[in-house]
């Protein structure tokens, strides 16, 4: 009886931990419209930075923009989950240039935010 109180005690506070953090974490809904470069392979590819210095180091997640859900009118959407709450800036390409925006992620919440080029 009592190893399965501890079993019972050790699952619960597995999950409490799982969800908490999932609770404080944010997530961003993106919609954009990229147009790919075909000479440019990384133009194929969105990227999310953390805003502080984000020129200067690495991205914290990229994802091919073939990948994505689209409306048919060249309009691609996702959804970034589990992020810490802060700032983030995200980068995807439109002809030859590289489109930036500051977005935010607030604990607990989904943000949507719709990308103008």
């Amino acid at each position: 009886m009592r190893k399965i109180f501890t079993v019972f005690a050790l699952l619960t506070l597995v999950l409490l931990v799982s969800c908490s953090k999932e609770r404080f974490n944010g997530s961003l809904s993106l919609s954009f419209y990229p147009i790919a470069n075909s000479l440019e392979s990384e133009s194929f590819y969105w990227y999310l930075y953390a805003a502080e210095n984000y020129t200067n180091i690495p991205y914290l997640e990229k994802g091919y923009l073939g990948d994505l859900k689209t409306d048919g009118n060249g309009r691609v959407s996702l959804v970034i989950k589990n992020l810490k709450p802060g700032n983030y800036v995200f980068t995807y390409h439109y002809n030859e240039t590289i489109k930036e925006f500051t977005v935010q992620a607030l604990s607990g919440q989904r943000k949507n935010y719709v990308l103008r080029n």
